[in-house]
């Protein structure tokens, strides 16, 4: 029986990277599909004040869950800088916001938020048949997706952000053919389901 999805935080992931440590305590050398989705933890400064609080969910709804650049559908249309994201506060909302005035409120505010990330859309999927080695390319600005992570506005960085994975060691293909071509499969599968928006290969 494979195992379930499992999930490491990518401020471990970036501590460790930085720190040169193995990240392979986090994530397993073996091949897996996996997802990387915003965290959604408040930071202790945003729970000083109401003020802090609005001003960081204000600009955590604003940040892009998806994108499309250059993107050709026929031989004479493109679609390039198309933008998904939250519209922010309205006026009335940011007031309704500012009714958190106890430390006690925003605190239980900020474990509400915290616990909504696994509901998330994902930002990117992928399928490698080494997650450690491919982990690395990610956090070393190596991939796609780390150089358009660079780009967006509000800027992610990896501690915003958690890695999901499917660890697929148990799968035995005696050709690696196979094996890549049924990662493929389950990763158009899975960015299907959970439209990740971040994804630009198609199929």
């Amino acid at each position: 029986m494979l195992s379930g999805w499992e999930t490491v935080s990518g401020t471990d992931l970036h501590d460790a990277h930085v720190r040169q440590s193995p990240l392979s305590d986090f994530v397993p050398r073996a091949p897996a599909v996996y997802l990387w989705r915003r965290a959604l933890r408040v930071p202790r400064a945003a729970l000083r004040g109401s003020a802090e609080l609005c001003a960081w969910l204000d600009t955590a709804m604003r940040t892009p869950v998806a994108e499309i650049r250059d993107q050709r559908l026929s031989h004479f249309a493109v679609v390039d800088q198309l933008t998904f994201r939250g519209a922010g506060f309205t006026a009335k909302k940011q007031h309704d916001l500012e009714l958190m005035t106890s430390r006690k409120r925003r605190e239980w505010l900020a474990k509400y938020i915290n616990e909504m990330a696994q509901f998330a859309p994902p930002l990117y999927c992928g399928e490698t048949a080494d997650l450690t080695q491919r982990t690395r390319e990610h956090l070393s600005g190596e991939t796609g997706f780390s150089q358009r992570l660079q780009l967006a506005k509000p800027r992610l960085s990896w501690p915003d952000l958690d890695l999901a994975f499917y660890d697929l060691s148990q799968l035995q293909f005696r050709q690696e053919t196979r094996a890549r071509d049924l990662r493929q499969l389950l990763e158009l599968i899975t960015t299907a389901f959970s439209v990740a928006g971040y994804v630009s290969r198609r199929g």
